[in-house]
């Protein structure tokens, strides 16, 4: 089940990220912290809108989206290691895609070494530039 997410879902969303994502950036290299990602959160909250994806009462995907003018950012997308390959990222951003109103265009950004690059590109998404270690994508909405 999908629903939209109020702040009080932010510590589950930090773990989420942190089992999904950080392994990642340490294969990177990159820096990290627990705050800095729980910022980053709470900044998409401010201005968008995260949705969940629950088994049962688990919440074990979520999506956030920021929307500007008549396009929007994906600006994160996380399923619990243990629920991936089950199809929940496909649901949710088959979800975020059919409930915009008003928008055209969706972006995102991924790093380049991310398996997730071949999912997005699966979804219609295509690189549109590179920047450093990332990916900006893009999909046109009909």
């Amino acid at each position: 089940m999908i629903k939209n997410l109020s702040q009080k879902y932010i510590e589950e969303i930090v773990n989420l990220h942190k089992d999904s994502i950080f392994k990642i950036w340490d294969n990177l290299g990159r820096e990290y912290s627990i705050k800095g990602v729980k910022n980053f959160i709470i900044k998409v909250f401010q201005n968008g809108d995260v949705y969940g994806y629950f088994n049962n009462k688990d919440l074990v995907g979520a999506i956030g989206i920021e929307l500007r003018n008549n396009k929007a950012e994906i600006s994160f997308l996380l399923v619990d290691p243990k629920f991936q390959r089950k199809g929940i990222g496909r649901k949710l951003m088959i979800f975020i895609e059919k409930n915009l109103q008003g928008v055209n265009k969706i972006y995102l950004d991924v790093l380049t070494k991310n398996k997730a690059v071949d999912f997005y590109k699966k979804m219609g998404y295509k690189t549109i530039r590179e920047r450093k270690d990332k990916y900006i994508m893009e999909k046109k909405l009909k």
